[in-house]
């Protein structure tokens, strides 16, 4: 008799053609690859048949899951499970991901799935597959929700657990030529975990509803292993690090550079950390190490330019500290980029120019300095959602109503002068504050046309940034005027910085990010 088949789906995360890491569905399958089962990993991405392969496997399935973040991976999520609930009789739907851990009764509440897991879900995977091929309780399994008698129940998140307790993840299910992208510092590119976690649970932050304050690396050795093997298979130069904190231990972090020397990695890599701690760790010597082990870039999570804000969220730092951050790395020429988020429920107003301000001295202390700012979405179950809730935040109330919820994201006290504000800021005076941004431009034509325009812009936007003064920024408005009603008569979507603040997801031509 064939063996019951488990499929393990990952959705599109967008509408374009960038492709992610299905990391969420490896991680699963390394939980299960001894239970006897054939195990059949489906990337949709990838798979633009897999509902092929779902008819395929029909007689055979045992169980399907799939995992989501909150927006498009909720549409694909949605067809997979509703196709298998029509045609595998008997197979059951499992959900789990981060849409889940932050809204799993809303999740469960869909008629196409059976369980959800929410928080660190490779442990309740795995005791969920086992109780139901050995027909036991699955009642008690902590972060699972499921269906009984009509009714909803989740049970509590468990504890998160050192990965490194779990088996090494499968490179071999994939093909990682599939998942290659180009930076500011790599032809050939791929995403790596380092670690999972964070010791931090900022009052916005979703992270700190599933890793509650942990963080957790994977051994030196079986990094080394990985990388080794991708560098191999995909023939890489770079790494991005998804980390959601690199540089959490300093050990870890000083032993994990050394390591990529005395293995001959020769790979150029990009990492995310948290200013205060990475300030305070590390000294020239040991970020002069980073950057002969590989390292070119640096995220940290600046947020906000508002101390009061800082305070109110709980992020351990304040905005001098992330001038203090991009001052350190200076000498080392390794690239700091903020990750900003504006217009908090909190004083809006206050929080965007504070911000905006930061940006700008910090941009004078380092100018290799950019950015990637996002207005702020609430996150259910954080400080900073009951708060938003209190300032008029309504959120939706049907599962489909979160595919494009990311996409139309306006919250009440949001004002179309903060749109401009930003729209100005980022996609005219940040980028042309740098005078080597026709470097970063894709095709000749546009370097060309990128380096007139500084020539004659750059002086007057230095002033600017020089004096902190942006008031009647009639050249921005016209020159953005412009460049609006160029990229709809000849439907594109150029920028000199990131997504515009007008116009929904009109991404920027480098990198999705500025300068």
């Amino acid at each position: 008799m064939e063996k019951q088949t488990l499929l393990l789906f990952f959705p599109r995360v967008n509408t374009d053609k960038t492709r992610f890491m299905p990391f969420s569905v490896l991680h699963l399958e390394r939980m299960v690859r001894s239970k006897g089962f054939k195990v059949i990993i489906i990337d949709e991405q990838i798979h633009t048949d897999w509902q092929g392969i779902v008819d395929t496997h029909a007689e055979h399935l045992f169980l399907a899951a799939t995992t989501a973040a909150t927006g498009y991976q909720i549409k694909g999520a949605l067809d997979f499970t509703r196709k298998v609930k029509a045609t595998c009789s008997g197979a059951y739907t499992l959900w789990c991901g981060w849409h889940t851990s932050l809204m799993p009764e809303l999740t469960l509440e869909e008629p196409s799935i059976d369980f959800v897991i929410s928080g660190q879900a490779e442990t309740p995977f795995e005791e969920l597959v086992t109780s139901l091929a050995s027909k036991t309780g699955y009642e008690s399994i902590a972060g699972l929700g499921f269906k009984k008698e009509g009714q909803l129940y989740i049970n509590p998140q468990g504890g998160f657990k050192d990965i490194s307790t779990f088996p090494d993840v499968d490179y071999n299910l994939i093909n990682p030529q599939d998942y290659i992208f180009t930076n500011s510092f790599s032809k050939r590119c791929i995403t790596y975990f380092a670690s999972h976690g964070c010791p931090f649970q900022c009052g916005f932050c979703s992270l700190a509803t599933v890793f509650c304050g942990k963080w957790f690396p994977k051994t030196i050795e079986t990094i080394i292993k990985d990388i080794k093997t991708l560098k191999e298979r995909a023939h890489l130069d770079g790494i991005s690090f998804w980390d959601d904190n690199f540089f959490t231990k300093k050990d870890f972090s000083l032993a994990l550079a050394q390591a990529f020397i005395d293995n001959n990695i020769h790979l150029k890599w990009e990492c995310c950390t948290h200013a205060g701690l990475f300030n305070k760790l590390f000294t020239e010597a040991d970020i002069a190490l980073f950057h002969r082990a590989g390292l070119r870039q640096i995220f940290t999570g600046a947020e906000s330019g508002d101390n009061d804000i800082l305070t109110l969220v709980g992020k351990h730092i304040q905005k001098e500290d992330n001038y203090t951050f991009v001052k350190k790395l200076k000498p080392s020429g390794i690239m700091p980029v903020f990750l900003l988020i504006v217009c908090f429920p909190v004083n809006p107003d206050k929080d965007l120019y504070e911000t905006l301000n930061m940006v700008r001295t910090a941009k004078l202390i380092n100018p290799k300095l950019k950015i990637r700012l996002h207005i702020f979405v609430p996150a259910p179950k954080t400080k900073m959602y009951g708060i938003a809730l209190e300032k008029g935040l309504k959120m939706p109330d049907k599962l489909e109503d979160y595919i494009y919820f990311l996409y139309h994201f306006s919250p009440p006290w949001l004002k179309n002068d903060h749109r401009w504000a930003l729209e100005t800021f980022v996609n005219f005076y940040l980028p042309l504050a740098n005078p080597s941004l026709y470097k970063e431009a894709p095709t000749p034509f546009l370097k060309v046309m990128t380096l007139m325009l500084s020539i004659f812009c750059y002086p007057f936007v230095y002033l600017r940034f020089r004096f902190n003064f942006f008031a009647f920024p009639i050249g921005a408005y016209a020159f953005l005027g412009l460049l609006r009603l160029f990229n709809r008569l000849f439907s594109t979507q150029l920028s000199l910085g990131t997504e515009s603040f007008l116009d929904k997801n009109k991404l920027g031509f480098y990198n999705s990010y500025c300068g």
